[in-house]
């Protein structure tokens, strides 16, 4: 069923009381191609837990913008809710999909926004943020949850890919410890050559996808230490930034690498498993 207006589909919630509801953040896309298997394994692992399931689309960008800078600007949607309803099947009960003019009424409703948006900052100052864009895409994605609870939307357990980092741990350390929603975290795919997908066309460039391949192997066969690694990918070409996270949410550390090569832009994602901490 889909709905685009929230408090109706608040209403619809709470008919399933005494059941768990998990909810999935779902930013919307700019072309259908970049809606892979992930997301739809993430709902897998989601509808195990849930016995209702219920899915989020929003423009990411837009919220973060408006939360942020207090921009406006709406965007245009480029995949209809047709070819949503066909991607996620069955894996999904609810789909909220408003206007990105309605997104931005829902999320500028409250009257006090800058109350969550404290709440937010300070209690992200234990996790290290290490650059300004990924430190606002991780509050806005917590704000949105601090906001579903202003709005007594009934939801225990939430999924997300770890793909996008060290962010998804502290997106489920958030949930768990402030808000009392379960987050469940999954593997993402990876394709022939052990990337995984990118939301951008940088992995069809076959000499960049050569560069990233190359990046990716000697991640994966690193034997050394995490600060060794780190010293040795720096001296390489087109990596303009390296990351390591190796607090207390994660089991494993998290090395996030950042590539520039003829001003195209790629990151490499890796959850080190064979690195003890």
């Amino acid at each position: 069923m889909i709905f685009t207006d929230f408090e109706n589909l608040k209403i619809q919630l709470k008919q399933h009381e005494g059941q768990q509801i998990g909810l999935m953040l779902f930013e919307d896309k700019f072309d259908s191609k970049y809606l892979h298997s992930g997301y739809l394994d993430t709902l897998k692992q989601l509808r195990k837990k849930c016995d209702i399931v219920v899915i989020d689309i929003v423009g990411f960008g837009m919220l973060l913008s408006s939360i942020h800078y207090n921009l406006q600007e709406l965007y245009k949607p480029t995949i209809t809710i047709e070819e949503y309803k066909s991607y996620f099947g069955d894996l999904a009960d609810y789909i909220l999909y408003q206007t990105p003019y309605d997104q931005l009424a829902r999320l500028r409703e409250p009257t006090d926004i800058g109350f969550y948006k404290k709440k937010v900052n300070q209690y992200c100052k234990i996790y290290p943020m290490q650059y300004s864009v990924n430190e606002k895409i991780t509050k806005t994605f917590l704000m949105i949850f601090e906001l579903y609870g202003f709005k007594e939307m009934p939801i225990h357990c939430s999924a997300n890919m770890w793909k996008c980092g060290y962010r998804s741990f502290f997106y489920k350390h958030y949930l768990e410890n402030n808000l009392n929603i379960d987050m469940e975290i999954t593997e993402p795919p990876r394709d022939i050559d052990g990337l995984i997908p990118a939301d951008s066309d940088t992995h069809s460039d076959p000499e960049y996808r050569e560069l990233l391949i190359s990046i990716n192997n000697k991640i994966k066969s690193w034997t050394g230490s995490l600060v060794e690694l780190k010293e040795t990918l720096s001296n390489a070409e087109h990596i303009s930034e390296i990351y390591l996270f190796n607090g207390p949410y994660s089991q494993h550390p998290v090395i996030e690498v950042l590539i520039d090569k003829n001003n195209t832009k790629a990151r490499i994602v890796h959850l080190c498993t064979d690195i003890s901490k």
